[in-house]
């Protein structure tokens, strides 16, 4: 049996990210995804560590593009947003230029809030009800029509569609759950599953801790830490065939560094004592083996 994991970390380059990638190393792990801080990648001059990764076999996507402020959501949502979308692509575009210069690849973006939770936020900023703007979200992303107080928040997101498109750029979002695949042979993709943090951690619990607990309860199992090696142990006992586990996490601090590097030794040791190959991918090459 094999599972796929793509290790991928947001917000960083930190004071932390040098160990964690010793401690990864160490464990012959090299093909993982830094969703990058434009604002952090010049704080601490990471541009040449970030090539050095890439040669290694890592992959490195964009997250923040604001070069002075964190968390820039690129839909106008609050404050602390960019006012237009057209100004938030002008920002990505200097952002993939700086890094385009020095050979680094960029392929995917994750936005600062996810996708889902942005536009629900913009709906909202818009006088959307909070009940109506997740059944709207999904409209936006399906391409469907909005009533018309709301067509600004498709047209913008349409845009910047187009715009990453152009630049040969693609949204990771993220799913709340695993879906099969179609032709996909029992193979399933599961996107965000397991933000390293469990939830005694503090940074939260997973995105999919209430979805998957619910079913573990319905077995007379409660987890009180479902953690990135419980979402792992989870996809190999419930499922017994091929599965993918994407992981969502920070590189930002020593609780999750700690977490992370434990739940790794767990998961390669259990994996050790009952045949089950870890197969280490990008976010690319996981779209492309998904994609086959």
């Amino acid at each position: 049996m094999m599972i796929n994991i793509a290790l991928t970390f947001d917000d960083g380059p930190s004071v932390y990210t040098e160990k964690l990638i010793e401690e990864l190393l160490e464990r012959s792990i090299k093909n993982v995804t830094w969703f990058v801080s434009r604002k952090q990648v010049s704080k601490f001059n990471y541009v040449d560590k970030l090539k050095a990764l890439q040669s290694l076999g890592g992959e490195i996507g964009i997250h923040e593009i604001h070069d002075s402020k964190d968390n820039m959501n690129w839909f106008p949502i609050s404050s602390n947003s960019y006012k237009t979308v057209k100004s938030a692509v002008e920002d990505l575009k200097i952002f993939l230029s700086e890094m385009s210069a020095h050979n680094i690849n960029l392929r995917f973006v994750r936005l600062p809030g996810g996708e889902y939770s942005e536009i629900i936020s913009y709906l909202i900023a818009k006088g959307c009800p909070t009940h109506q703007a997740h059944f709207l979200t999904t409209s936006v992303i399906d391409g469907n029509p909005l009533p018309m107080e709301f067509s600004q928040v498709k047209n913008d997101y349409d845009y910047l569609i187009s715009e990453l498109n152009t630049l040969g750029l693609k949204i990771w979002s993220g799913a709340p759950r695993g879906f099969p695949l179609l032709g996909g042979g029992g193979f399933f993709y599961n996107s965000w599953q397991a933000e390293c943090s469990g939830i005694n951690i503090g940074r939260g619990a997973d995105n999919l801790t209430l979805n998957q607990s619910t079913a573990r309860k319905r077995a007379g199992v409660i987890e009180q830490n479902f953690g990135m090696f419980e979402q792992y142990l989870y996809s190999v006992k419930e499922f017994g065939c091929e599965r993918s586990l994407i992981v969502l996490a920070h590189d930002t601090s020593l609780e999750d560094l700690v977490k992370i590097v434990s739940d790794i030794d767990r998961m390669q040791d259990q994996a050790g004592k009952n045949s089950v190959e870890l197969n280490f991918l990008t976010i690319s090459e996981l779209f492309k083996k998904i994609r086959a």
